[in-house]
């Protein structure tokens, strides 16, 4: 007998003993491992497949579609197949831009409307904003996504959480979402992500949307929605008796001049009925919301503590005064985002001659801040070191990169020792290692800024609580 023959007798013989490891012990086994590893170990042979998914189901599944990879579509087909009323948490994600991925989705959903009726949680998670549906399919969104979404809300028995991942598709179908969210589970959700992304910021249509459906939402307490639909009404609504938001997540793609925009009496009932609420806004793609941010989309009573500026070209000193004048108590992360272009800089801020830089005010005055993340907009090196020394140890997070900044006084003409300089102050003064962003550190988004990697990139990062940047 040849080596090889042995060796293919001896794995032969080894898998007939694994085969033969009795179900109580491989039962035990399991109980020692972390899901990730139970998953791993079930793959060994079917005897311990049958095992695991007879004995074992993990409350929380991630269900992966990823195009070009057959694999991740089956095993997610399998596990909402497999494991049907254990199930109470399901996150699908998804390649949304790609063909054919569209239909595993919609397959995936109608798995867990048909079997997953103890569901606590459901979120989708598009790579991108736009869904790639079938070609000559007009009916393919209502029919394979809506209607088993619609079946998700109506046979779960207590959803806490739903995220509709920004998908800009889904907007048409909001107000209804919301009515039938509203009427099944408005006494159990807790967190709702209705937000979306647009894939043309500067031409988007806004659909009627109305905010007496929040009012049956009693404990509700982390919520995203677009500026398109928050009004004076929907603050009143959200302001009603029993509402206790906590997180109130804000996206801001364009401004509608036939809009009001709230009023500060509207934010004052609000911060007065949601005392505990802490509001973050987010502009994206959108050089005029820039501009209104100084002439009334920011408003004194805004309990906002996080404002998020994105690829708007723009930077605005009227805003940043606000800033500090009337969030000082509350605001705590501050991000200015942009992509630098050498052949087509950006504007400069307009400082008066004598006058503190804005952002080094905004690190003196507002006492609570703990991120900034300035990119694409130069800064000179006194400035830097500056607000680290305002902001000290309690500055967690300061995101400049090397290419932004610019050196007022350059030692013995060496700019190797200017900047060693200033990473040695900075440090001292946060009291830990720090250093510039290098090109080799810099987000995706930021090499590539096509609205794709930029939903990639950011939209997750946008509704975390934990405020994590993705590269």
């Amino acid at each position: 007998m040849s080596r090889r023959e042995s060796a293919e007798l001896g794995n032969k013989q080894m898998a007939g003993q694994w085969e033969r490891v009795p179900s109580v012990v491989l039962h035990e086994i399991y109980l020692l491992l972390p899901t990730a590893d139970q998953l791993r170990a079930s793959a060994t042979c079917r005897h311990w497949r049958q095992v695991f998914y007879q004995s074992f189901s993990p409350s929380k599944v991630t269900l992966r579609v990823r195009a070009g990879d057959q694999n991740s579509c089956e095993r997610s087909i399998f596990l909402a197949s497999c494991w049907g009323n254990k199930l109470r948490h399901a996150v699908t994600e998804f390649d949304s831009a790609k063909d054919g991925v569209a239909e595993i989705v919609a397959d995936l959903l109608l798995l867990l409307a048909e079997k997953c009726c103890q569901l606590r949680s459901i979120a989708l998670r598009p790579s991108y904003c736009r869904l790639l549906v079938p070609h000559r399919q007009p009916t393919f969104l209502d029919r394979r996504i809506m209607e088993p979404l619609r079946s998700i809300i109506s046979k779960s028995k207590r959803l806490e959480l739903v995220n509709l991942g920004g998908l800009e598709d889904l907007a048409p179908y909001l107000s209804e979402l919301l009515q039938l969210l509203a009427v099944c589970h408005g006494k159990h959700l807790r967190t709702l992500h209705a937000n979306t992304l647009k894939a043309i910021p500067q031409v988007y249509k806004i659909y009627d949307l109305d905010p007496g459906h929040f009012s049956r939402f009693t404990a509700l307490t982390e919520l995203s929605l677009d500026y398109d639909y928050l009004t004076d009404k929907m603050l009143q609504v959200l302001s009603g008796q029993g509402k206790d938001l906590r997180v109130l997540n804000v996206f801001v793609h364009g401004v509608d001049e036939d809009l009001l925009p709230p009023s500060n009496q509207s934010w004052t009932a609000f911060s007065k009925q949601n005392e505990n609420c802490e509001l973050r806004l987010c502009l994206l793609f959108s050089c005029e919301a820039v501009e209104f941010l100084s002439s009334g989309l920011l408003q004194p009573s805004m309990p906002l503590t996080q404002l998020k500026v994105l690829f708007c070209e723009m930077i605005s000193v009227e805003a940043l005064h606000l800033l500090y004048d009337w969030y000082w108590s509350k605001l705590t992360s501050l991000w200015w985002i942009d992509v630098s272009d050498e052949n087509a800089p950006l504007d400069a801020l307009e400082i008066s001659f004598g006058q503190p830089h804005p952002l080094v005010m905004v690190a003196w005055r507002c006492v609570n801040l703990r991120e900034l993340v300035v990119i694409g907009y130069d800064l000179l090196d006194d400035n830097i070191i500056a607000i680290s020394r305002l902001r000290g140890a309690l500055l967690k997070r300061l995101d400049i990169p090397e290419s932004n900044i610019f050196f007022d006084e350059i030692p013995d003409g060496s700019p190797h020792d200017a900047k060693v300089k200033l990473v040695e102050d900075v440090s001292d003064s946060l009291q830990r290692k720090w250093a510039p962003l290098s090109n080799k550190d810099m987000p995706a988004a930021l090499v590539n800024p096509s609205l794709e990697v930029t939903f990639k990139c950011y939209f997750k990062a946008l509704l975390s609580s934990k405020n994590k940047t993705c590269s």
